[in-house]
């Protein structure tokens, strides 16, 4: 497995590890209609070019594909990171691949003071996951995807926790 930074032509494969993904996560938590809407609107071409400006995307590579992708932001001066998204292949979990693209953000901003993520309560795999990365629950939101209200955990990661990567 390779990790490097996306280029335009992984575009179309970000997009399909990103619907892949969002239907094995989100099955029964967001409705299939605001999932197909959301990424549509997120994971075009022109919408990730354009994310570029602002945040970095690292995509896992397995033999010329891309399996996984990891979306994040720095979001001010005191190296604060809002991680974005963390998607990996469902035929691809529990390879460690989801590890490697984390440390691989953390060796890109090497020293971080913190990390935040907001997950979908509910998304049990994903919880259990950054628990096991070091992340704490820090609260709760509602998020609002297309008027479609999406309870949400906040999750934090600092610079006194060691990372479990």
């Amino acid at each position: 497995m390779k990790i490097r930074l996306f280029s335009r032509k992984d575009s179309t494969q970000i997009q399909s590890v990103a619907r892949e993904s969002w239907r094995y996560a989100y099955e029964g938590l967001i409705p299939e209609r605001t999932q197909v809407d959301f990424l549509l609107s997120v994971y075009t071409e022109d919408a990730l070019m354009r994310s570029l400006s602002t945040s970095v995307l690292l995509v896992a590579e397995e033999e010329g594909e891309v399996i996984g992708f990891v979306h994040f932001s720095l979001i001010n001066i005191k190296k604060e990171i809002e991680l974005g998204a963390l998607y990996i292949l469902p035929s691809f979990h529990r390879r460690g691949i989801g590890t490697a693209l984390l440390k691989a953000m953390f060796e890109y901003f090497y020293d971080v003071n913190k990390i935040t993520v907001s997950v979908v309560m509910r998304n049990d795999s994903a919880l259990d996951f950054y628990h096991s990365k070091g992340f704490k629950q820090v609260g709760k939101m509602n998020d609002s995807i297309f008027g479609f209200s999406i309870p949400t955990i906040v999750m934090e990661w600092r610079s006194n926790t060691s990372p479990n990567v």
